[in-house]
């Protein structure tokens, strides 16, 4: 009699090794919560994209990253390879001799998303410098500025200093941003490891490590 089911009962034990097989290749193929969250944290998180060219300085400026604009009767330029923060090189800049001196580098960010924030910063080192701050700039389609969002000044000698500063994209006038280093008088200046962000309007500008790979929620 036993013999009768003995077709039935192989057949149930096949079917039960073969579900058993699918839930711990599943198991396997997807992470459970637990898993998950130890993987990535609390939050979901995506990298951000530097939207700078060149922003470490370690190339000759051309059209499509940055424009210097000094007066070279006063200032001295070049990429220096000792005193660097970021990468191989740093942009360094000295006047010795003018104390009304002014001048900065610049790039220009044409594709502007609205309805974001845009943060900068970037590394800055001094020698018995006048002034030196690191600041964003919206213009309107007739690039006439609207609005300045600017770092606090260094002044005197400083190590590498980390500045930074950010602006909203909520003015529909906005067409093309401008980031730029502003530096005036005599001294010595470094600049090394700049970056741009494009973040949610509403992130918290409180919660940003800008010493880290930048991320957000």
């Amino acid at each position: 009699m036993l013999s009768r089911y003995k077709p039935i009962i192989i057949t149930s034990f096949i079917a039960i090794a073969v579900i058993a097989l699918i839930i711990y290749l599943v198991g396997k193929v997807v992470p459970t919560e637990t898993e998950e969250t130890a993987e990535k944290g609390l939050d979901e998180v995506e990298r951000v994209a530097n939207l700078l060219k060149n922003s470490s300085f370690e190339k000759e400026f051309d059209k499509s990253d940055w424009r210097l604009t000094i007066n070279p009767e006063d200032y001295n330029t070049t990429f220096d390879r000792f005193v660097v923060k970021d990468g191989n090189f740093s942009f360094y800049i000295e006047n010795k001799e003018s104390d009304s001196s002014t001048g900065f580098i610049e790039q220009k960010i044409k594709r502007v998303e609205e309805d974001k924030k845009y943060i900068l910063f970037g590394f800055v080192r001094t020698e018995n410098c006048d002034s030196v701050r690191i600041e964003i700039s919206a213009y309107d389609e007739k690039d006439s500025l609207l609005f300045t969002g600017y770092s606090s000044s260094l002044f005197n000698s400083n190590d590498w200093t980390l500045l930074n500063t950010w602006i909203r994209t909520q003015d529909e006038r906005i067409n093309s941003l401008s980031v730029r280093a502003m530096f005036a008088g005599k001294g010595r200046f470094w600049f090394d490891g700049f970056k741009l962000y494009s973040v949610p309007i509403d992130y918290p500008f409180t919660q940003i490590d800008f010493q880290s790979p930048f991320k957000v929620k």
